[in-house]
C-alpha cells in the first residue's frame, strides 16, 4: 500500500520532529545526529546544535568543505529556489551541493531564529526526488510549541515532558531502551518484540521479575499487563542511601498482542517516588505504531 505525504511516519528526537517515506529507515541514530537509509543506499542525514543567537552559515560551511574536502569531495554553494525559501520559512536556510566522485548531494543549513538551533540536513540524491525533498522539509521542525517532546521511531512513539533528557539509547534486535533522566529520577522505556516469542509460554510477571527487582507485582494481575512497585523504608532506606542505590523502583510492562510487541516503563529514583499518577501518565503515552 502506498501512504500520501500525510500519512509518512513522524520520525521524533531530542525535539526534531519530521515526515519521512515509510522505505526510510534510521540505521544510525545519536544524541544530536540520524542517518537515514533506503534498501542500503543513504538517502537523509541530519546533525543539530545549539548556536545561540549569533549563527555564522559561510562559517560553518567552510568548516563542512574541510571535511569532505579530505576525502576528495568538493563542496559548492546552492541557491534554493524560490519555493522552497518560501517554505522553509522562518528559518534562516543557506544551501550547499556536493560531489563526491559519481555522486551528488544536497543540502541545507537550517537556523531557527526562536529557539537557536542550527540544523544541518543533506539529502543524498537520486533523480526525480526533488519532490520527495520539499515534502520532507515542509514537515521539518526543530522544537517543540509546548510542554512535551515527542520520541517517535521505528515503531514506538512516546510524549514525554520536556524536561526529561535523554541519557542513554540501545536499539538491538528483539529490545529497544531509552533511559532518561526527569528532575530527580531516571525514567526508561522499554521495548521487546516479538513478543510471542519472547514469553516463550511465559506470563509477564514472570517475563519482567528480573527487570522489576527488587519491586514485586502490585495490584491485580491481569494477562496483558503486570506492575511492580517498591519503595525503601526505615532503616533499608538509609542503607540505599549508603549505597547510592536507588530508594524506589516502578515498572509497568504490558502486552499488545495485535502488535506482537511489549512495552514497558520504569522508573527509578534516589528521593521520594513521584507518584504512581506521574508514572502512568507517562505509560499511557508511550505507544507501539502500527506496521505500514
Amino acid at each position: 500500500m502506498t501512504l500520501s505525504p500525510e500519512q509518512w511516519p513522524v520520525i521524533g528526537w531530542d525535539g526534531i520532529t519530521v515526515r519521512v517515506p515509510p522505505q526510510w529507515q534510521p540505521t544510525v541514530i545519536l544524541r544530536d545526529y540520524l542517518f537515514f537509509e533506503d534498501e542500503g543506499r543513504p538517502v537523509l542525514e541530519m546533525k543539530w546544535r545549539h548556536a545561540g543567537r549569533r549563527f555564522a552559515p559561510d562559517r560553518v560551511l567552510k568548516k563542512i568543505g574541510k571535511t569532505f574536502g579530505q576525502g576528495g569531495a568538493a563542496l559548492r554553494k546552492w541557491s534554493l529556489p524560490p519555493a522552497l525559501e518560501e517554505l522553509l520559512q522562518p528559518f534562516a536556510a543557506t544551501g550547499f551541493a556536493c560531489r563526491e566522485g559519481s555522486l551528488d548531494s544536497r543540502g541545507l543549513l537550517l537556523f531557527c531564529p526562536a529557539c537557536g538551533r542550527a540544523t544541518l540536513l543533506r539529502f543524498h540524491d537520486n533523480p526525480g526526488e526533488e519532490r520527495t525533498m520539499s515534502l520532507v522539509l515542509s514537515s521539518f521542525r526543530d522544537h517543540a510549541d509546548g510542554d512535551d517532546l515527542l520520541w517517535a521511531v521505528y515503531d514506538i512513539r512516546a510524549v514525554l515532558p520536556a524536561a526529561a533528557k535523554l541519557r542513554a539509547h540501545e536499539f538491538l534486535v528483539g529490545r529497544f531502551t531509552l533511559t532518561f533522566s526527569l528532575d530527580d529520577s531516571d525514567l526508561t522505556l522499554l521495548r521487546f518484540k516479538p513478543a510471542a516469542a519472547l514469553l516463550n509460554n511465559r506470563d509477564l510477571c514472570a517475563f519482567g521479575a528480573s527487570l522489576a527487582d527488587p519491586a514485586r507485582p502490585a495490584g491485580p494481575v491481569a494477562p496483558d499487563s503486570c506492575t511492580w512497585v517498591e519503595e525503601a523504608g526505615g532503616p533499608k532506606r538509609l542503607l540505599r542511601r549508603l549505597q547510592k542505590k536507588p530508594l524506589w523502583t516502578w515498572l509497568k510492562l504490558w502486552h499488545i498482542a495485535d502488535e506482537n510487541v511489549i512495552l514497558g516503563a520504569k522508573g527509578e529514583g534516589k528521593r521520594g517516588a513521584p507518584g504512581s499518577t506521574i508514572m502512568e501518565d507517562i505509560r499511557r503515552r508511550y505507544t507501539a505504531r502500527p506496521a505500514a
